[in-house]
């Protein structure tokens, strides 16, 4: 079996848990080589942990490496089409962090240089690869709950990020709501047509600094009619709060949020349950080790990946309208952004 060599571009909280897995979980790969402008603590340790060698500040010294086979690109928003770019043209499969770019030409760039290539490439869309969330497509794919009318997503964070991530995260839409755009598109197999959004700053004052909000609640139409709700929020104190309903023509499909522990105590004032998870690498452990799994099987067998960069710029043009009438106060059609 072939082990295939990975270097990691950007070594920040993503990318220590790509890491973290990568080494831990995946048989088929090892991290040879890590790239970041400035190795923080955690980095440190875990280069130091997983016995890593090759360490640059310069990605594109680490593409000049004949043995690295996949790069993972983890980096700002800002930067991650043009270093996916860089590795495709060196000829490295690229696995590329889920938030494309804020910038359609940008997208459509990568696509175009992807034409002309024979490398893989996959966008970390990692929610869809979750046991729950794709129990709940099959019921839906299946027609159990017979034609979906209603779709219902609760996508809220346990921690508020650092104002440091947050000034370079490209805000809300673009940084959290993002997921639950693909997320609609995977379950119902149809486009997202309207958007209406409201926000508000209702955690940290501090956010407004950055022209950002920290809550939203979001009204979509798609293409076959079905009506969506998102809330996020950008801190839930119980933890990760990750659910989805589906409400169709014949019954109702849903899943709840993964437990800490699913004991449950039961006395006479009443059931005591665990919160949920309360960590991103508990809550999706599983799904980003599919993610990288199903990137190598692509590989392996000469198929295309799941997720590609035409899912990103669907969900792109989403977040844009989303963008659009928060601040117009408004309904806003996707052909207005397109």
């Amino acid at each position: 079996m072939k082990i295939y060599k990975i270097g990691i571009v950007g070594l920040g909280r993503m990318g220590q848990e790509h890491l973290q897995l990568i080494s831990e979980h995946v048989s088929s790969a090892k991290v040879k080589a890590v790239c970041d402008l400035e190795f923080n603590q955690d980095a440190k340790t875990l280069i130091k942990k997983y016995g890593i060698r090759d360490k640059y500040s310069d990605y594109k010294e680490m593409l000049k490496d004949p043995l690295l086979d996949i790069i993972y690109v983890c980096t700002h928003i800002d930067d991650l089409t043009r270093i996916s770019i860089d590795c495709i043209k060196a000829n490295k499969h690229t696995f590329c962090e889920e938030n494309l770019s804020k910038s359609v030409e940008n997208i459509k760039e990568l696509m175009s240089v992807l034409e002309n290539s024979d490398a893989k490439f996959i966008v970390g869309l990692n929610k869809r690869f979750d046991n729950n969330f794709n129990s709940v497509r099959d019921a839906v794919i299946k027609g159990k709950i017979g034609e979906p009318q209603v779709i219902k997503i609760t996508s809220r964070d346990p921690d508020f990020p650092s104002m440091e991530y947050l000034k370079n995260s490209g805000g809300l839409f673009f940084d959290m709501t993002v997921d639950d755009f693909d997320m609609i598109r995977y379950l119902s197999k149809s486009e997202i047509v309207e958007v209406y959004a409201m926000g508000a700053v209702l955690i940290d004052d501090a956010i407004k600094q950055y022209d950002d909000i920290d809550t939203a609640t979001l009204t979509l139409r798609l293409a076959n009619g079905t009506l969506c709700m998102i809330d996020n929020s950008r801190r839930a104190t119980y933890g990760y709060d990750q659910r989805i309903e589906v409400h169709g023509s014949l019954g109702m499909v849903t899943t709840s949020n993964e437990l800490q522990s699913k004991a449950k105590i039961y006395t006479g004032y009443g059931v005591i349950e665990e919160k949920p998870q309360y960590l991103i690498l508990e809550r999706y452990k599983h799904a980003y080790i599919k993610e990288t799994e199903h990137f190598i099987d692509c590989i392996n067998e000469n198929k295309e990946p799941l997720t590609g960069c035409n899912d990103s710029l669907q969900a792109l043009y989403a977040a844009k309208a989303a963008m659009k009438s928060y601040l117009e106060n408004r309904p806003v059609k996707l052909s207005e952004v397109r």
